[in-house]
């Protein structure tokens, strides 16, 4: 046997030893939505507004007790917020949708708002077909957060770019905590 594979059964045993939970990433995923340069020479007729989504708020949290030693359990993830939208499915779900967002009033926390349309990526998940959209941002990683208000536009955009002409609104709120 060579020392590579035994320094690895090693590291294995120990982290196997102390329990060590296997590793999650922070992960979401946004895609920018892209216009076609067809249709954007042959539709000029812009998409219905959004269905109304859900909507769901996740703060960012503190270290949490692992066990009765004092350890605290900690995640890279801790300090993110985020706003989940998730739409209902459109009438015409072969039309390929990107959503704009604006914070028509109140104040969003620094970052949420993305600066280009984005589209709905099918989650990895076998049997979620979810169509959800994660804004994020860095919300701190306390138990102590300040309340959320703000209102926020919702635009449709087709592949040739038309935007709709009304915005769907959302009010997002958090208490705090």
């Amino acid at each position: 046997m060579s020392a590579r594979p035994a320094a690895r059964t090693l590291v294995l045993a120990v982290l196997v030893a102390a329990g060590a939970a296997p590793a999650s990433a922070c992960l979401t995923v946004v895609a920018p939505h892209r216009t076609s340069l067809w249709q954007r020479l042959t539709d000029w007729t812009p998409p219905a507004p959004a269905a109304a989504p859900s909507l769901r708020v996740r703060r960012g949290i503190g270290p949490r007790p692992a066990d009765r030693t004092g350890a605290v359990y900690m995640s890279s993830c801790d300090d993110i917020g985020f706003v989940e939208l998730t739409f209902p499915t459109p009438a015409d779900s072969a039309e390929v949708v990107g959503y704009v967002f604006e914070v028509l009033a109140g104040h969003a926390p620094e970052g949420l708002v993305p600066e280009r349309a984005l589209r709905i990526v099918p989650s990895p998940r076998p049997g979620d077909d979810a169509r959800r959209i994660r804004l994020g941002w860095i919300d701190g990683a306390t138990d102590r957060q300040e309340p959320l208000s703000f209102v926020l536009g919702i635009w449709t955009v087709d592949r040739a770019g038309n935007r709709s002409h009304t915005a769907t609104t959302v009010l997002v709120r958090d208490p705090g905590r």
